[in-house]
C-alpha cells in the first residue's frame, strides 16, 4: 500500500523538480537595459553547392547587438579529400577559426562540424552581421551551413 501511495508522490516532486531546468534552457534572453525586451532569435544559411566559398550570414539590426549561439557545417564531399578553414566574423573584434573536411569523392557523406558555444557570442559593433564562412572545394555538389543567434 505504501508504494502505491509513494510512486505518484515520488513522480510528482522528480517532475516538478526538473521541470524549471527545461524551461530556463529554452528561454530567450533579455535586455534589462530596454525594459526587459525579449531578444529576437535569428538563422543564417546556406544550402548548395560550394566549390569557391559559401557563407550563411546572421543579419544584424541597427543599434542592436548581433549574437552567434552556434553553427553547424555538413554536406557532401569533394573530388578529392580536402580540408579547409570555416572562419566567424566578427566575434568581439577578432575572427575564430575552425577546420571542416571535405570527404573523398563529390557523393561522399562529410562529417558534420557542430559547434554550440557555452555562451552566445557578441558581433563587435551595434548592428553588424555575424558571418560563418566556408571556402569551397573542386567537385563539390551540396553544401549546408547553419548559423543560430539572436539580436537584442
Amino acid at each position: 500500500m505504501k508504494r502505491i501511495i509513494l510512486l505518484p508522490l515520488f513522480l510528482l516532486l522528480a517532475i516538478s523538480g526538473y521541470a524549471h531546468f527545461a524551461a530556463l534552457a529554452q528561454s530567450v534572453p533579455r535586455d534589462p537595459v530596454a525594459g526587459n525586451a525579449a531578444g529576437t532569435p535569428i538563422v543564417g544559411v546556406f544550402s548548395g553547392a560550394d566549390t569557391s566559398s559559401a557563407a550563411a550570414t546572421l543579419t544584424g539590426v541597427a543599434g542592436k547587438t548581433t549574437y552567434i549561439c552556434g553553427f553547424s557545417v555538413s554536406g557532401l564531399g569533394a573530388t578529392s579529400a580536402t580540408n579547409v578553414t570555416a572562419t566567424v566574423a566578427t566575434v568581439g573584434g577578432v575572427t575564430m577559426s575552425f577546420t571542416y573536411a571535405f570527404a573523398n569523392g563529390a557523393t561522399a557523406l562529410s562529417t558534420t562540424l557542430l559547434i554550440y558555444f557555452p555562451m552566445c557570442l557578441p558581433n563587435n559593433t551595434l548592428g553588424g552581421n555575424i558571418v560563418v564562412t566556408v571556402p569551397g572545394a573542386a567537385g563539390n555538389t551540396a553544401t549546408q551551413i547553419n548559423a543560430h543567434g539572436y539580436v537584442l
